[in-house]
């Protein structure tokens, strides 16, 4: 008890200054705003990376590639707004009849009304197939291919769950479901320069962030 007065005791004649390191919580108001000045990525440039992946799938003779919500999915389709849950929502784009993009929202039935609220740019309207819950959502998904390229095998992001994965594998036994190949991973490993501009200034707001979260010299 003593040790412990004695502690609190040292502690209380610490400088104000000092204390507030220990106390106060930084609110980094000073980066606020920081990377206002850099454009979001337009829906042009969405459109020319949907291109890109169709024509990296047909120059592998493949049907489609499928993600969920996460990375890939924000990087072709300016898709974010969705948590992931037991109910998969799956975006879809494989090449149609005149090789251009086709786009499909795989949704539970009871969330087609909200699936359609998110902006999703494509350069033609975007198709939304739905299930209902007696039935399977992948038998869904495999069906809302196109049949002109129903023959070639399916990639998928390589960061979806595992049961989403099982389960398109059962509803396509004739069709490979294999994770994204080398050739679709680099797709989204080239920046573009408006995404060269985005991560340059991310990068100074977590530098500047690091430095304003530095203890203080408590000795000083």
């Amino acid at each position: 008890m003593f040790l412990l007065a004695a502690s609190l005791l040292g502690f209380s004649r610490l400088r104000p200054t000092v204390l507030s390191a220990f106390s106060s919580t930084p609110t980094f108001a000073e980066i606020s705003g920081y990377c206002s000045h850099v454009p979001p990525i337009p829906a042009e440039e969405f459109l020319e990376r949907q291109q890109r992946l169709v024509d990296t799938l047909i120059s592998l003779n493949a049907s489609a590639y499928i993600t969920e919500q996460g990375p890939s999915a924000h990087y072709y389709a300016n898709f974010s707004s969705w948590k992931l849950s037991e109910r998969p929502l799956l975006l879809i784009i494989s090449p149609d009849s005149s090789l251009r993009p086709n786009v499909t929202i795989l949704t539970p039935s009871f969330e087609e009304s909200r699936a359609k609220l998110m902006t999703i740019p494509s350069r033609k309207p975007v198709s939304y197939a739905t299930w209902r819950e007696e039935v399977s959502p992948y038998e869904v998904a495999i069906n809302a291919i196109s049949p002109l390229a129903a023959e070639g095998p399916v990639f998928v992001d390589g960061e979806m769950r595992v049961f989403v994965l099982d389960g398109l594998s059962k509803a396509a036994p004739a069709v490979p479901v294999l994770p994204a190949s080398i050739e679709i991973q680099r797709l989204r490993q080239r920046k573009s320069v408006r995404e060269l501009e985005i991560m340059r200034c991310a990068n100074e707001v977590g530098y500047s962030c690091g430095l304003r979260d530095q203890p203080g010299d408590l000795t000083s």
